[in-house]
């Protein structure tokens, strides 16, 4: 959105102290930051992720799921309020900081801790997936090894000027798109009957053993595990702070995720549901690519040289979720301690805008991390610390809808309250249905009865990100004395961008004449 007046102002108002920005430099093109958003969104959530939400909830639960949750995402927290902010209001560093400038300083404090504590965890979760991913064709070589040699890999494209950092997601991204493409043109030949085995495909699996599964909690576990999923798209809000013409190119970055999320991740899901029955014995199995259901289809199939060549691929996708841990977890550091949240020195940049002290500390933590989760006893620990940082990717997407509605509260409009009430009420009552799940689980054979200190110590292990929030939150505002930020008193001019740049960045549109309007 491009507002075309200011809003109404208090006789009092003063305005929020505001950075100006940092030291970051605008190194990346448009091609970078749609890639990037793409490496964020597609994982291991779609590769490996989509079999136990098929096992649990069927071919219907799964694909509701994910059409659900995408059209919350996209539609309202990417395309309506980030966007918008973005837009307007471009920052560098991390877009938690409207947070702090439209709702309250405390929040932002909270919320930018705890999604930086969410990337750091991802970096080890996705460290030691590729040990395992890499033991599908030995088990010779250590796991701390392999873990060694990955962080090496992926710290050094991230030390590296930012602009070659934009060249490797592009082509880990392009690897991904090339793949699910292939695997999409792939699953209409052997539904066609084009396979080695000559068996037509059609939607008997979707009638036996039955399009959903479990019932409500069939479909409760796939909306819970499609928002996990789909975490980190966000993360355009974020590199476009480093991109050249931010106007320009984040809206072409929103559209993309929302384009290439239909196209990868909904239409990749039908096609795994034709191919794959949902009480397959093999998503049973032990491992992370013997229960990828990707892998299960060209198994089934008879195709034998594609599972390998597929496992190498998801291995890619792994690695560059875990770089871009790095950068995001770097980000919100330098924004941090712009705010005043963190040490000065983090903020800190190189004449080519590498903010070397943030990059460090994260690569530091996520390391420490991820030799932790090698041990046995590790693990646990490792498995309470990834409990704080469960639900932040909820808080964010909650946080950032509730920030836009503040800020467009402040120009006294009314059409934007349908899509807030959607996109923030998918949130909640994702939030909601995770304690369903962890209290009421569907039952594993394979794991035996769930008793009650399983049930009690689920539930507290996937909610207790909550109360370390609030925690957070409430010592911040005690120690600051923050305050809510009234209507009238939020700052829309600092750092505002004026219509003339944006058109000069992205030309005359339909797009920003429909958004003036507004």
């Amino acid at each position: 959105m491009v507002f075309a007046s200011e809003p109404a102002r208090s006789e009092n108002y003063v305005p929020v102290k505001i950075d100006e920005g940092s030291g970051l430099q605008g190194q990346l093109s448009s091609r970078h930051i749609q890639m990037i958003a793409i490496a964020s969104a597609i994982g291991t959530g779609l590769f490996i992720g989509t079999g136990p939400v098929l096992k649990n909830g069927g071919p219907g639960s799964l694909l509701v799921a994910y059409i659900l949750i995408g059209a919350a995402v996209c539609l309202c927290v990417l395309l309506s309020c980030l966007g918008e902010m973005v837009v307007n209001l471009p920052v560098k560093g991390s877009f938690t900081k409207y947070a702090a400038r439209f709702i309250d300083p405390a929040l932002g404090f909270a919320l930018g801790w705890q999604y930086w504590f969410a990337w750091t965890c991802a970096l080890p979760a996705e460290m030691t997936a590729s040990a395992i991913l890499m033991q599908y064709w030995t088990e010779k070589v250590p796991v701390a090894v392999l873990i060694t040699i990955f962080l090496v890999g992926v710290a050094c494209i991230n030390f590296l000027p930012v602009r070659i950092y934009g060249e490797a997601e592009f082509i880990s991204s392009s690897i991904k798109m090339i793949s699910i493409i292939g695997f999409i043109i792939l699953s209409f030949v052997l539904c066609a009957g084009g396979g080695p085995t000559h068996h037509k495909h059609g939607t008997e699996y979707w009638r036996d053993p039955g399009a959903f599964k479990n019932g409500f909690r069939g479909i409760v576990s796939a909306l819970v595990s499609a928002a996990f999923a789909m975490g980190g798209t966000e993360l355009v809000g974020i590199a476009v702070g480093e991109s050249k013409t931010p106007a320009r190119t984040m809206p072409k970055a929103v559209r993309a995720i929302f384009f290439r999320i239909v196209v990868f991740y909904i239409l990749a899901i039908f096609m795994v549901t034709l191919l794959v029955p949902s009480n397959d014995r093999h998503l049973n199995s032990k491992g992370m690519t013997n229960t990828s259901p990707f892998v299960i289809a060209i198994r089934h199939a008879r195709i034998h040289t594609l599972p390998s060549i597929f496992n190498a691929m998801i291995l890619i996708c792994v690695l560059s979720v875990a770089s871009s841990s790095i950068y995001a977890g770097s980000r919100i550091l330098v924004s941090l301690s712009e705010d005043g949240f963190a040490p000065v020195f983090l903020s800190k940049t190189d004449k080519q805008g590498r903010p070397l002290w943030a990059l460090a500390a994260t690569t530091l933590v996520g390391t420490a991390l991820s030799y932790l989760n090698v041990t046995d006893s590790g693990t646990v620990v490792f498995g309470w610390f990834a409990s704080v940082t469960g639900l932040a990717m909820l808080l964010v997407w909650a946080t950032l809808q509730l920030a836009d509605y503040e800020l467009l509260n402040t120009y006294r409009v009314s059409w934007y309250k349908s899509k807030f009430v959607f996109g923030f009420g998918v949130c909640l009552l994702t939030v909601i249905f995770q304690g369903i799940v962890s209290v009421w689980p569907i039952p594993d054979t394979d794991l035996g009865p769930y008793d009650n200190h399983f049930r009690v110590k689920t539930f507290f292990a996937n909610y207790l990100g909550i109360p370390v929030f609030v925690i957070m939150w409430a010592t911040w505002k005690v120690f600051s004395r923050s305050k809510i930020v009234p209507v009238d008193h939020i700052d829309v001019t600092t750092g505002r961008r004026d219509f003339d740049i944006i058109d000069s960045e992205k030309g005359r549109s339909n797009w920003t004449d429909f958004l003036k309007r507004r």
